[in-house]
């Protein structure tokens, strides 16, 4: 892998990141953020792009490509009933109908899309995850990245690419059935990887914070009752997760439950300091650290 910069359009910040290839994987060699967020298309962000511009004086002179992530919050995601993923015109017409219905407002013309067959339900049910990226949305992230002067190689979305995060750092889990979740202000995100293919996409509201590791409790009884038939462990990460919270949801939830460590197979060159802010934010950078790994299911991917 060539140095590459990772940026990541959070929203309540944009992190930073730079990595390279070293002979024992991937080296962290830069890392900071900023307060700053990619605001709507037509809205002023001369404070991010001043921010970048100003950060990009700090990263390492040579990185040569740029990888962008952006949040799943500020997408669209949809499901629907599996076609022959083979027949890309069944693939589109589809979708192009679903948006119809669901966002009546929009075409598949409005966005950057991509769509991603889910393994079988328990009850033999074939879905499909569509994500959508308004487009307008898109290019204020390009234009902002822009400031920092290096040309940009992809453009990925979060959860996907903290899912290759977590198969990069838990190898051992590369044939087992896992659950993630994602865990913001007032939601979190749900999602299965069953030998690393996504098998179930969800959102949960988090209006009563202590009731999240019940609430996590329901959500994996229901899985295990419809769409798969069991589950090796559990991994947890996002700016919403502390240890007494990851405390409460280890002793509630009937398997292993961890911190979804994004730095936990890498190594870096960087001060004390810095190694100390990364083992207790590590939580919040996988998808920062996957957007600069391989695509899992990218095979599968069908992209319009």
């Amino acid at each position: 892998m060539q140095p590459t910069l990772s940026v990541f359009f959070g929203s309540n910040r944009t992190f930073v990141s730079a990595f390279t290839a070293s002979d024992k994987g991937l080296e962290l060699s830069f890392v900071d953020t900023i307060p700053q967020v990619v605001k709507e298309d037509d809205e002023p962000q001369e404070d991010l792009h001043s921010a970048l511009a100003q950060l990009s004086t700090h990263i390492p002179t040579d990185l040569t490509s740029l990888q962008i992530c952006l949040p799943i919050e500020n997408v669209f995601v949809h499901q629907f009933p599996a076609v022959n993923s083979k027949l890309i015109d069944d693939v589109k017409e589809l979708l192009a109908f679903e948006i119809r219905q669901t966002y009546p407002m929009y075409a598949l013309e409005d966005f950057n899309a991509f769509v991603l067959p889910l393994t079988p339900c328990l009850d033999g049910r074939e879905m499909m995850i569509a994500v959508l990226v308004d487009k307008k949305y898109q290019l204020s992230c390009e234009r902002a990245a822009s400031e920092l002067g290096i040309p940009i190689k992809n453009i990925v979305v979060s959860l996907f690419s903290a899912h290759a995060a977590l198969m990069y750092n838990y190898p051992e889990q590369a044939d087992n059935t896992v659950i993630i979740f994602r865990i913001q202000e007032h939601f979190a995100d749900v999602s299965v990887l069953r030998s690393g293919l996504l098998a179930y996409y969800g959102l949960l509201p988090l209006n009563d914070r202590s009731a999240i590791p019940e609430i996590f409790e329901q959500e994996l009884e229901k899985l295990l009752s419809e769409y798969i038939p069991f589950v090796d462990s559990a991994f947890v990460y996002g700016r919403g997760l502390t240890p007494t919270l990851l405390r409460d949801i280890s002793q509630t939830l009937s398997l292993p439950v961890q911190r979804l460590n994004a730095f936990r197979m890498m190594s870096t060159p960087l001060d004390p300091r810095t190694r100390e802010y990364c083992a207790k934010n590590a939580h919040l950078y996988p998808p920062i650290v996957g957007a600069v790994l391989p695509e899992l299911q990218a095979a599968e991917i069908i992209r319009f």
